[in-house]
């Protein structure tokens, strides 16, 4: 309330879709580790249109001093429920065993090379709490392998949620894994996939055996992979030795 019309303003006008981040905006406490939120010094909001994210910078007290400084963070639109990402296991129909898993590499705007990538994507506006994200998941499952319709799922486990980086970003996305036999697996194709969304980088799916997950793990610098492979021994599935 304390901050000023024009900043109020820019609020108002934000479309639907920014709601989760509007959502996130009025809960934040007013204090916290050490500091008063005095009000919203600047909201930096692309004139551009499609909106992915927004940056926020609040004026803030210091409760020992007095002292009046700035913090700032950035936010996707969505919120910290940005969406979900997550890995797609394989597992040998005679076997049993999981032989082979499956992420992604192209090209990502912000680091401006190519990357490695999970599965997943932003979430949509009637797509919130676990059942969303999952359904969301499923989703990004076939449009970025490129599937006309997604594979059959023997298994899917919540990983729960990820902050990547919570001194810069307040993201928290859902993270999954699936798994599916190795007899529904013959449809995804390595190389280009033919992502419908209009939105996405292109990206390459890589089906990378098991056995060779060790060098994967030393060059994938991708968070969501490591930190799906770390919660998936808590559910005893173990990949690495």
């Amino acid at each position: 309330m304390a901050s000023d019309p024009e900043i109020q303003e820019q609020l108002l006008e934000l479309p639907e879709n920014c709601n989760g981040f509007l959502a996130d905006l009025a809960t934040r406490p007013t204090e916290g580790g050490g500091v008063r939120l005095v009000k919203l010094a600047e909201l930096l909001i692309p004139k551009a249109r499609p909106i992915f994210g927004i940056f926020v910078v609040f004026q803030v007290q210091n409760l020992t001093n007095n002292a009046i400084y700035h913090y700032q963070y950035f936010s996707w639109k969505q919120g910290p429920e940005s969406g979900a990402k997550g890995l797609l296991l394989i597992k040998d129909k005679n076997t049993s065993q999981i032989s082979h898993l499956v992420v992604l590499r192209g090209f990502k705007f912000a680091t401006g090379k190519e990357e490695f990538d999970c599965i997943g994507g932003f979430a949509e506006l009637n797509e919130s709490g676990i059942q969303g994200m999952l359904d969301r998941f499923k989703s990004e499952l076939q449009e970025e392998l490129g599937l006309s319709e997604a594979p059959p799922i023997e298994q899917i486990i919540d990983l729960g949620r990820l902050t990547p980086d919570p001194g810069m970003t307040n993201n928290r996305p859902q993270i999954f894994t699936a798994i599916i036999s190795s007899e529904h697996a013959n449809k995804i194709r390595q190389g280009l996939a033919n992502n419908p969304d209009p939105w996405e980088m292109r990206a390459g799916v890589l089906v990378i055996p098991i056995s060779h997950l060790p060098e994967l793990v030393m060059q994938d610098d991708d968070g969501f992979l490591h930190i799906c492979l770390n919660r998936l021994r808590q559910h005893n599935i173990k990949l690495l030795p």
